[in-house]
């Protein structure tokens, strides 16, 4: 099993221009990795603001 650095190394290189990855919290405290647009993470971002 590859060691979390291996793990988030592979997972920038994935990432293509105009998308960013982050963790989301769902209402009930969840986290997950999610890869978005640039876009979209910027209207959820900002929703609130």
């Amino acid at each position: 099993m590859p060691h979390l650095g291996e793990r988030l190394l592979a997972d920038r290189v994935r990432l293509t221009p105009g998308e960013v990855r982050y963790d989301r919290f769902s209402d009930s405290g969840r986290e997950s990795e999610v890869t978005v647009p640039v876009a979209e993470f910027r209207a959820e971002a900002c929703k609130d603001r």
